[in-house]
């Protein structure tokens, strides 16, 4: 399927460089389901999947971690669960300032990175500079960005993201040309 190929891509040529500078981390659940998959052996999901608590892959609405670089590029990840070991196996990639609600599994960095944080839970979303506002953005734009496919199979999110990521990070380009780098990507494949 040529999409599908065009997505790999996107994803096989994602951001693998560090974010300099001041960065904002967030996570955010999307209900995704098994989309296109034929499943007999589970009972049919209950409308809405108004499970509560945080999400995670098991329950089909998995986290996607995300870290903004203000002002710059910003770099998604699909993750199975919102452990600190998966946090932490994310988390290299950026120096300097790092900008977090206050989820503990995020605490991991505070003793490698200069890491501060608004506690979402007692209404403080901004101290001055200390705010996760631009990654609440990016995630906006990519939950409407998803919305349009009008389901996602959660097997296939991560091509969905990376084709986000690549989209948002090529910002400045016109359409053609983001089209003309994804085919120079597939040439090169």
């Amino acid at each position: 399927n040529a999409c599908h190929k065009i997505m790999n891509n996107a994803f096989m040529n994602k951001f693998v460089g560090t974010l300099e500078g001041e960065t904002e981390t967030d996570e955010m659940y999307i209900p995704v389901g098994e989309k296109g998959t034929k499943q007999t052996k589970r009972k049919p999901r209950k409308r809405g999947l108004k499970l509560r608590g945080r999400g995670t892959w098991d329950k089909d609405k998995p986290p996607i971690v995300g870290t903004f670089q203000r002002g710059g590029l910003a770099v998604f990840h699909v993750v199975r669960n919102m452990f600190e070991k998966a946090v932490m196996q994310i988390g290299w990639f950026a120096n300097g300032k790092k900008y977090t609600d206050d989820f503990s599994s995020y605490n991991c960095w505070g003793f490698t990175h200069d890491h501060q944080t608004v506690n979402h839970s007692a209404y403080q979303y901004a101290i001055g500079d200390i705010h996760t506002n631009g990654i609440e953005g990016r995630f906006q734009d990519l939950r409407h960005w998803l919305n349009t496919f009008k389901g996602v199979c959660k097997k296939n999110l991560y091509l969905f993201v990376g084709l986000f990521e690549f989209n948002f990070n090529h910002r400045w380009l016109k359409p053609m040309d983001k089209f003309m780098v994804l085919m120079g990507y597939l040439s090169v494949m």
